[in-house]
């Protein structure tokens, strides 16, 4: 699975992810649903991308987050690329200069966990 991030005029970016089971009814009211925040803030050189669940009604999840696009960035290559702390290996980003675009593959995050990637521009 992958995650599209295009930032806004003020470097910033936000959305929701809700999956439930599809085939449950009133999910919402059970609490039988994952919900997940993702956010990416520019500040100081450095772009930092969070994913929080804000429920986990359905459990640990084992679907990978793989993919993230990011569109709309300033200065690509990054001098630097962190997730979770630990330095990714440049084979796992792939730059479009043209239209200042980078994609980050192969990363098998788990969705239900807490995670931050941060680019050092």
């Amino acid at each position: 699975m992958g995650v599209l991030i295009a930032f806004d005029e003020n470097g910033s970016a936000s959305g929701t992810l809700y999956w439930d089971d599809g085939v449950s009814q009133d999910t919402r009211t059970t609490g039988k649903y994952n919900e997940f925040l993702f956010t990416a803030v520019t500040e100081n050189n450095q772009i930092t991308i969070s994913i929080l669940t804000l429920n986990n009604g359905l459990g640990n999840m084992t679907v990978p987050f793989d993919t993230f696009l990011i569109m709309g960035l300033e200065r690509i290559p990054p001098s630097s690329i962190k997730v979770d702390n630990v330095e990714v290996d440049f084979q796992n980003v792939i730059y479009e200069t043209s239209t200042n675009a980078m994609m980050l593959v192969n990363l098998g995050l788990q969705l239900t966990e807490y995670h931050t990637i941060v680019m050092t521009l």
